[in-house]
């Protein structure tokens, strides 16, 4: 599946450093465990950030954590609840495949786009990282990344 908002480099700051932040994690090749990262190393995207549960190798995925800034967008907190039982329509392909690149391709997806935001028909710009974790190193349990939100000029 091919989304045309798949880029090589993000515009967002928040976006590039917590992708270069992820890089450090990285030791020997292998890919970080949630256990590599300190809370309070957090604290640069602090209401960004967005944690999941990787379901069977990626068939689905659960909220784990999702910040505020991007719960406020929202207008509804996720966390616990597994990507598919989530109101997306036609959208959950994308949303899936948001989560689900970093599993094949081992590293940061990182992605930008406009939507209109169905709440109140506005424009918005988003900008997100996602990374894969793995607690062995190597079979992703988990993704982390960085989800910002704008209005559209």
């Amino acid at each position: 599946m091919a989304y045309d908002d798949v880029v090589a480099e993000s515009s967002d700051p928040l976006v590039r450093t917590f992708r270069d932040f992820w890089m450090s994690k990285r030791s020997g090749g292998a890919l970080p465990s949630r256990a590599d990262f300190d809370v309070m190393e957090f604290r640069p995207w602090f209401g960004h950030v967005i944690l999941m549960d990787v379901i069977e190798g990626g068939k689905d995925f659960r909220y784990r954590l999702i910040g505020t800034h991007i719960t406020e967008f929202l207008r509804r907190d996720l966390t616990g609840r597994l990507v598919s039982n989530c109101s997306f329509d036609r959208g959950l392909d994308n949303v899936l495949d948001s989560f689900r690149r970093p599993l094949i391709t081992g590293g940061p997806v990182m992605r930008s786009g406009k939507v209109v935001w169905s709440v109140d028909q506005s424009w918005h710009y988003y900008h997100s990282v996602h990374c894969p974790l793995a607690s062995d190193g190597v079979t992703p349990d988990m993704t982390v990344g960085v989800v910002v939100f704008g209005q559209a000029g």
